[in-house]
């Protein structure tokens, strides 16, 4: 065998290696990321790192901003719409949220300030509640902030399908030209010992 063929032979054998290493390499990777999503610490680990959001809680706000914005513009109570609206709030944490800041309201602390403690929707978001507290346009503020947190859940949706679809489409390229070289460098060095 010439020297040529035993490099390319070489080469062949060590990206082989290096294919199973990044194979191997993704599955530890992909139970991590499980790990983050399914647990708290790791929602907050994870946000801190690649400003990881939950989807689920972005849709439960946009849920209950609408269902408080028609409950309030059908004459009910700011009381009774969030005892009312504590229905339609499937996910855990904004549910707690939502029950926290009913307790505030029955322990007769102002809505402003059991807004902002809760901390359910954003600053940007509580200082916009809050004036329309003052001017008496609750009913259609909330509805409005729905509109917006939905829009704003399908900004995120959006980019995580994006974000997704764009590593898959990269990890399925090295994968692939990993696999190519493996079967081409053994193939070239055959063809130089045959020269």
């Amino acid at each position: 065998m010439t020297q040529g063929a035993k490099v390319f032979l070489r080469l062949g054998k060590l990206v082989g290696v290096c294919t199973v290493s990044i194979f191997i390499a993704l599955v530890i990777f992909s139970i991590m990321s499980l790990l983050v999503v399914k647990t708290n610490r790791g929602r907050r680990i994870g946000y801190f790192l690649v400003g990881y959001t939950n989807v689920a809680e972005k849709a439960s706000t946009a849920h209950f901003a609408w269902v408080m914005g028609i409950l309030l513009e059908s004459g009910l109570s700011l009381e009774q719409a969030l005892s009312k609206s504590l229905g339609v709030v499937e996910n855990k944490m904004v549910h707690e949220k939502v029950s926290e800041c009913l307790r505030m309201l029955k322990d007769k602390e102002l809505f402003e300030y059991a807004l902002v403690e809760t901390k359910i929707f954003s600053r940007k978001t509580t200082r916009l509640i809050i004036k329309s507290t003052q001017n008496n346009q609750l009913n259609k503020v909330m509805k409005q902030v729905g509109e917006e947190c939905e829009k704003d859940l399908q900004y995120t949706l959006e980019n995580k399908v994006l974000a997704v679809e764009t590593f898959s489409v990269g990890v399925t390229v090295v994968i692939i030209g990993s696999i190519l070289m493996t079967v081409m460098l053994p193939l070239i060095s055959m063809l130089l010992m045959l020269m």
